[in-house]
């Protein structure tokens, strides 16, 4: 298959990412992958390091001139794609007005990540997403919002999750020891902690206020939030973060350590892994820590909600609410044998529905069916 990602996003975050990661995948497994997107944009410089093909696309981010239009339709016409999967929700309406220029029998897919928002049944939406394909999406939850806001085609909507290479985290060897030793982090602790960027949305204050409460019932745990960059180190996020710790009393007990490219040394550090983001579309992490035989306690909404089985595969608790995070770590402090059996449990369930593998024989099987459809 000739496969184009079009990713035109001035950003690196988890999207971009999922669409980098998910082309890399597709080309390992033989197939024709070419990332489309400004050169300026951190997604072309990664693609071009990883030494994908790339097409440089002159329009920025949000661009749905005329000129932007041709020179896609144009990009096509030379390429001959089968699929032209859209990663971001600007370029859907830049596909579709495009295709209006000729995209021949290129199959127009996107390939949602982030909540729907608003309704979008009026007459404008509808003409647009009526020119795709399909609309693929990773959650149940999200497919279920398209229906509901949208007026596209039901049988459109294709729910393929978003995966990681689990081997790559449930076959590392490193122990805890020597996790916590590249860490400077210490031994004996019982330690909890968190994933990701800096930034509110993250739930890192719930996460520390839940530690106080621990501490209030005389649970002696320590607290480790990893994904510092050097521009957050003095920011008014973590000064603020900082604080709070020593509001409740844990001043020297939440160990903040910088973002890393390998960062199952911090899941592996960890005794528990929290979610505690309250408005999380899908979680990453989430699959990453269950990945690494790590224990999950996440938020009760959204892709965590689904992806931890409402419970079945890590214990969840209301959005913003420190107490009742408190209280399931409490409970998974108290009883060894639960903890243990969700490590297991969580490793086996990733390995089933969120290894790679699965993601890209789920695209390819869409794409053969929607070219045999097509005819």
């Amino acid at each position: 298959m000739k496969i184009g990602f079009l990713c035109n996003s001035p950003s690196w975050g988890g999207l971009e990412i999922n669409n980098y990661k998910l082309a890399q995948w597709l080309t390992e497994r033989g197939h024709e992958v070419v990332m489309i997107a400004h050169s300026d944009y951190p997604i072309y410089k990664h693609s071009r390091d990883a030494g994908l093909p790339l097409i440089h696309f002159p329009a920025r981010y949000k661009d749905l001139s005329l000129r932007a239009c041709m020179r896609l339709s144009k990009t096509n016409k030379t390429e001959k794609f089968d699929t032209l999967i859209l990663g971001v929700n600007q370029d859907i309406k830049l596909g579709v007005l495009t295709k209006k220029f000729g995209l021949g029998k290129t199959l127009l897919i996107y390939h949602q990540q982030i909540e729907l928002g608003v309704n979008k049944r009026d007459f404008w939406h509808t003409s647009i997403y009526k020119s795709l394909d399909a609309w693929v999406t990773p959650l149940e939850v999200l497919a279920n919002q398209v229906r509901e806001r949208t007026n596209i085609d039901p049988d459109k909507i294709k729910i393929i999750p978003l995966c990681i290479d689990v081997n790559r985290f449930s076959e590392n060897k490193m122990k805890m020891q020597e996790a916590r030793e590249n860490l400077d982090l210490p031994q004996e602790e019982l330690i909890i902690g968190m994933v990701g960027r800096m930034d509110h949305q993250k739930g890192h204050a719930y996460f520390i206020e839940a530690l106080g409460e621990l501490r209030k019932k005389d649970i002696e745990v320590k607290g480790l939030i990893c994904g510092v960059k050097e521009e957050d180190k003095g920011s008014e996020y973590l000064k603020s973060l900082e604080s709070l710790a020593e509001k409740n009393g844990l001043k020297d007990q939440i160990y903040f350590r910088p973002f890393s490219k390998d960062v199952e040394t911090a899941y592996k550090a960890m005794n528990i892994f929290v979610m505690a983001s309250p408005a999380e579309t899908f979680g990453m992490v989430t699959v990453e820590a269950l990945a690494c035989g790590v224990p999950v306690v996440g938020t009760n909404h959204l892709g965590t909600k689904e992806i931890l089985k409402s419970g079945d595969y890590g214990l969840v608790f209301p959005p913003r609410d420190a107490k009742a995070l408190s209280n399931c770590l409490e409970e998974l402090i108290d009883d060894e044998l639960l903890t243990s059996t969700l490590a297991a449990k969580g490793v086996d369930y990733v390995k089933s529905t969120y290894n790679f593998t699965r993601q890209c024989e789920l695209f390819e099987q869409l794409i053969t069916e929607l070219k045999e459809k097509r005819g």
